[in-house]
């Protein structure tokens, strides 16, 4: 049974994915016209006076952009010759589509516009994303040492809670960025504090924190008493932030472990 549904079809001409295109296609004609003039200057050697040999080589060496390069080798007294030409009416014609592509959707114009649909398009990175770091530290269900379904479907359940608290820190953190306009210094390497902050980082700059567990014993009681470790200069500069985003991270680095110590303190009654 065929089943025929309606669909859409948006163009979207980007700007930038025409540069990157363009970009790239001067890369890669460079690329292969360093190659092709190598075969040359080794025409003189014993091994490239094989017509054969030379023809694979020009063939491997402009394979991406064979569309684009006519490449000519041919056998004389006097040893192989290699010649090659641009078809520049070719590129011409492809540069008229750089940076277009288009979207199917079964949306109709009733349940979607252009531009909401082209919104969700762009979303589809960060869902991406989240499905990455459910497969990768510091979630990583995998692998699964379980074989009941009910201990995998608890499993996976408590890991999607971790990944909801994991896109909420990074949520947070941005809108801390936002709004009072200071980026988080020393996150990344280079200098490159002023692009997006990620929840991976804020993770990896609170992993050293620990909560410190005393055993106090005050006359008769024993009062157990958790004291997190000294902050870095990195965890230090979230004091400044709102009392949310302070709560989440403080809940990160409880995550982090328990480090356990027992004192012993006599006092008088």
């Amino acid at each position: 049974m065929t089943v025929a549904l309606p669909l859409r079809r948006l163009f979207v001409h980007s700007l930038d994915d025409r540069k990157a295109v363009r970009h790239q296609r001067a890369k890669e004609l460079a690329r292969v016209r360093r190659a092709l003039w190598t075969i040359v200057h080794r025409l003189r050697y014993p091994a490239y006076r094989d017509a054969a040999l030379v023809r694979r080589k020009a063939a491997e060496a402009v394979a991406r952009v064979a569309a684009y390069i006519q490449v000519s080798v041919t056998s004389d007294a006097q040893g192989v010759q290699v010649s090659w030409q641009l078809d520049h009416d070719r590129l011409r014609q492809e540069a008229q589509f750089d940076g277009i592509y288009s979207l199917l959707t079964n949306l109709t114009w009733r349940q979607a516009q252009a531009r909401t649909i082209f919104r969700h398009y762009k979303e589809q990175a960060v869902v991406e994303g989240r499905f990455k770091a459910f497969k990768h530290p510091p979630l990583q269900v995998r692998p699964l040492w379980l074989h009941q379904p009910a201990r995998l479907e608890s499993l996976v359940f408590v890991v999607l809670v971790a990944l909801f608290l994991f896109a909420l820190i990074e949520r947070e953190a941005r809108r801390e960025v936002q709004h009072s306009g200071q980026v988080f210094t020393g996150l990344r390497a280079e200098g490159r504090d002023h692009l997006p902050v990620t929840s991976t980082q804020l993770l990896a700059a609170f992993a050293p924190l620990s909560l410190v567990k005393q055993r106090l014993r005050v006359g008769d009681e024993v009062v157990d008493v958790l004291t997190p470790t000294t902050l870095t200069p990195i965890q230090a500069g979230t004091s400044s932030c709102s009392a949310r985003f302070q709560y989440l991270c403080r809940a990160m680095a409880a995550t982090n472990g328990v480090k356990s110590s027992t004192v012993s303190r006599m006092t008088t009654p």
